[in-house]
């Protein structure tokens, strides 16, 4: 069962809803229809996995969640969207993690060539740190905050609450500090749950 389930996700630039009337990726519809799951997308479900507490298993043909309500609600619209949490999880290991903020927090994950940060949270504190965002091919370009901040503004208004995702990069494994996630970052997307609590698995 999942609560305070995810209901729209802005990336690279496009506005996608996500459907419970539908299953796997078919739950993730642009303009109503089954879409690909594209570059700017794919890296809002990755980051919903890997900065996210919550874990996910097999109960017969369901998957039952566990952890905060919308960290659940997060990894299971990552789930739906194809991404295998587990392989990813491990590929990309977490080392350490922070509460930048009261609204934001922040994870950092061991790659090859050095360290990935992972922030999320209230669209006007992760803002602060970006510089730039996604595009939808997944290529840096120029950040709008105001623009942003807008359809954050609007999601709000349909009766969700927003989760900002941001990423950064460090060239060598280190301690993580709350300097790291002020500066230098790129805008993901941004992520739509809905607020009342209801049934949705």
């Amino acid at each position: 069962m999942v609560t305070m389930p995810v209901r729209e996700i802005w990336a690279g630039n496009a506005r996608y809803s996500v459907d419970p009337l539908y299953s796997g990726p078919q739950t993730i519809r642009l303009a109503g229809e089954p879409t690909t799951i594209g570059w700017a997308l794919r890296e809002v479900l990755i980051a919903a996995t890997l900065c996210n507490h919550a874990t996910a298993s097999h109960c017969g043909d369901k998957w039952q969640f566990s952890g905060d309500n919308s960290d659940q609600a997060l990894l299971a619209t990552a789930i739906d969207g194809g991404i295998d949490a587990d392989t990813l999880r491990a590929s990309a290991p977490r080392i350490a993690e922070l509460h930048c903020t009261a609204d934001t927090q922040a994870t950092l994950h061991q790659c090859p060539d050095g360290a990935d940060i992972y922030v999320k949270g209230e669209p006007e504190q992760v803002l602060q740190g970006c510089d730039a965002m996604l595009d939808t091919h997944g290529r840096r370009w120029p950040l709008e905050a105001t623009d942003v901040l807008e359809r954050a503004a609007a999601m709000r208004a349909r009766g969700l609450s927003v989760v900002a995702f941001a990423r950064g990069k460090l060239a060598q494994v280190r301690p993580l500090t709350a300097t790291d996630c002020q500066s230098g970052l790129l805008l993901i997307g941004l992520v739509g749950l809905l607020i009342a609590p209801l049934t949705l698995r």
